[in-house]
């Protein structure tokens, strides 16, 4: 760049490293603040400018800029397919291996998938600053499902590892048997006393009249 005329020169003074120089370990704000830079017709001379003021100086040196959330939507991308297929593999219980049966005729499963899809491109490619999102490529797109999907398999091979179940620690809505109460017989040296018969209701009003 030509310091004296911010414009792109093959004979300019300036160049990206100029970032390096002037901005290192400061941010991408740093480009906008005015400082004394070298004059490219006189470099004994100073001009009071900003890196901001050169021509399409941001465009071209600086690779990562304040709207670039790539590698964010890369991660959020993933987790969310890595939820989209768990939903398949947490369909059946047991060692059910193959998650997709039935599923046809599960209309509200359908459309829940769908809906969950739908939105997820929709923030992905359209949700912009508002979700801190930027639009992925079709190679990022492959990527990101394909490693959402590995819990496809890894749900079938769960199936097929031998666990032991425990009966006694399953619920049950049976109400438990009557506990054994053990009987003392009389004769076997322990001295028994006679329990009184409940008395009825008429009766206890009767002797407490005669008392």
């Amino acid at each position: 760049w030509d310091t004296d005329t911010r414009q792109i020169s093959p004979t300019g003074s300036l160049g990206c490293s100029a970032y390096k120089t002037y901005c290192a370990s400061k941010g991408i704000e740093c480009v906008e603040e005015d400082r004394y830079i070298p004059s490219t017709a006189d470099p004994s001379q100073n001009v009071y400018i900003s890196l901001a003021d050169l021509q399409n100086f941001e465009d071209d040196c600086l690779v990562c800029n304040k709207n670039g959330y790539r590698h964010g939507s890369i991660i959020f991308n993933t987790f969310i397919f890595c939820q989209f297929f768990n939903e398949y593999t947490a369909r059946n219980l047991f060692d059910e291996w193959n998650c997709f049966s039935g599923v046809s005729s599960n209309y509200v499963f359908l459309l829940v998938s769908i809906v969950t899809l739908g939105c997820q491109i929709f923030l992905i490619e359209v949700g912009g600053e508002f979700v801190k999102t930027s639009p992925l490529t079709w190679n990022e797109w492959l990527v990101t499902v394909a490693l959402g999907a590995i819990g496809l398999p890894v749900g079938v091979l769960m199936r097929f590892i031998p666990v032991k179940e425990d009966p006694n620690s399953f619920f049950t809505s049976q109400i438990p048997a009557a506990a054994e109460i053990d009987v003392i017989e009389p004769g076997n040296g322990v001295e028994l006393s006679p329990v009184p018969s409940p008395v009825p209701a008429e009766k206890d009003g009767l002797l407490e009249q005669q008392r």
